[in-house]
């Protein structure tokens, strides 16, 4: 539903709802370019990947995945935005949990795109890249429960930049 907010912009009014239905996770370097759209400059208009180069979906449940975008100022007036992506991980799952881990802890030069509750894919990390880091420990009592977490973070001169639907098949 669509309506005309006090500035006369049109505006979505309908529900907003929290939470990342999905993740996808590429290399920088496999980013082949990303036009940003002239007039807006969180829209994407075209995102392209190198030799046939694909974000890979990192399977996530429901409820366990999350993101932020914070903005600073520096003394310059220069524009800063730290991306910031969070998965809780319910238990470590040994084997499984560890290749995930190893292939990825510490990596450098991330992309991350997120598909939130309310239908849009966002890209996060772009033109800087993301790193992976994480943290995890046994709880103290049995109702506990394990806490492991990955967070991907990484600073742009950019919000998070908002992709077409239409964009999606072509990248992942």
């Amino acid at each position: 539903m669509s309506c005309i907010g006090l500035t006369g912009f049109p505006s979505d009014c309908g529900a907003n709802i929290g939470g990342v239905k999905k993740l996808w996770i590429a290399q920088l370097t496999d980013v082949a370019s990303v036009t940003i759209n002239g007039q807006y400059s969180h829209i994407v208009d075209s995102i392209a990947m190198f030799g046939g180069a694909r974000f890979v979906e990192w399977r996530i449940l429901p409820g366990n995945c999350s993101y932020t975008v914070n903005g600073s100022r520096d003394d310059f007036g220069v524009i800063e935005w730290l991306h910031t992506v969070t998965v809780k991980l319910n238990r470590r799952l040994g084997r499984p949990t560890s290749i995930i881990w190893d292939t990825i802890n510490g990596s450098r030069d991330l992309v991350c795109l997120i598909l939130d509750a309310n239908g849009n894919y966002w890209l996060l990390g772009w033109p800087f890249g993301m790193y992976l880091i994480g943290e995890g420990g046994s709880g103290t009592n049995k109702s506990d429960g394990s806490t492991y977490s990955m967070t991907f973070s990484g600073e742009s001169p950019k919000m998070e930049l908002l992709i077409s639907e239409d964009d999606i098949p072509n990248i992942t």
